[in-house]
């Protein structure tokens, strides 16, 4: 009689245990579950950070292959997205390729990172394009200015040299008047002087 008591007394602690256990089980269970869904809806949204968060609390109650490698991919993905905030695309786009080849990778998150590389390629070729087209424009601008500057240079010559060439014959012509008036004098004079003689061989 006593023995039996005890074998049911056992058993009763055993299935307590075991209730209490199952309880247990199926609370963390829902716990993960519950993370692991709030990190894909954070992924959805492309919340990078808040994906991460849930991803960790779920590995904190049972870790597995899909939350270490979310983690890891995640990672990634932040470096991307504020690489892309500071418009430095290269990096942005070296970040995300990392994170789509981890091994195994999360498909959803895969899904996620692929459209937002997408993204960043086509801001980086548009920024390239604009800034191409900003150096062509500084280029032709600077080649203009060149062009202006040498015409400047080539104007204020010809006004130099024509000032130049004006001032000569101005002095040319100076110096052929004053031979001419010279002459002039001398001739004056001599004639003065043959008429002086002329007047005093008649006297």
């Amino acid at each position: 009689m006593w023995m039996r008591r005890a074998i049911i007394a056992l058993l009763a602690v055993i299935l307590c245990g075991c209730a209490g256990y199952g309880i247990y089980h199926y609370v963390r269970e829902n716990e993960y579950s519950d993370k692991i869904t709030a990190a894909e809806k954070a992924v959805e949204k492309k919340d990078w950070q808040n994906a991460k968060k849930n991803y960790e609390a779920a590995q904190s109650v049972k870790m597995t292959p899909v939350t270490r490698t979310s983690i890891e991919q995640l990672n990634h993905a932040i470096k991307a997205a504020d690489a892309t905030k500071d418009k430095n695309y290269v990096l942005a786009k070296s970040q995300y390729e990392v994170a789509l080849d981890v091994d195994d990778g999360n498909d959803k998150i895969n899904k996620s990172i692929e459209n937002e590389l997408d993204d960043v390629k086509a801001k980086d070729k548009s920024e390239t394009k604009a800034r191409e087209a900003s150096e062509k424009k500084a280029s032709e601008a600077s080649a203009a200015s060149e062009q202006a500057l040498q015409a400047s240079y080539a104007y204020a010559d010809s006004i130099e040299a024509a000032a130049k060439s004006a001032k000569e014959s101005s002095e040319r012509a100076e110096s052929k008047r004053n031979a001419s008036n010279k002459k002039q004098q001398q001739s004056n004079n001599s004639n003065h002087s043959d008429s002086k003689k002329s007047s005093q061989v008649t006297r």
